[in-house]
């Protein structure tokens, strides 16, 4: 579920593993490694500016707990704990 926080204006996500769409960017698995446990992967990732031929597509990889904020036009993952130490409490739900 998408919230926006009240510190800045932004939106953002926390990845649990099952999103298969991060602000409208397909989540792709990075195969090269994973959890020995599960054997699923630990890291994934979302291009941005694919399919834009004068852009180059910039990558965003993450994991599990992570959260994936879109900040006016661009889109970043920060850890659990670095979001909870920057972003205040929620002021609403989408």
């Amino acid at each position: 579920m998408i919230k926006i926080y009240q510190k800045q204006p932004i939106q953002a996500e926390q990845f649990d593993g099952r999103q298969k769409y991060m602000f409208g960017h397909k989540v792709m698995s990075e195969d090269s490694l994973v959890d020995a446990l599960t054997h699923d992967p630990v890291y994934y990732s979302i291009l941005i500016n694919e399919g834009y031929p004068e852009e180059e597509s910039d990558e965003v990889v993450f994991e599990i707990g992570d959260w994936i904020i879109k900040d006016g036009e661009d889109i970043h993952a920060i850890s659990d704990d670095v979001f909870k130490k920057t972003y205040a409490g929620v002021i609403s739900d989408f």
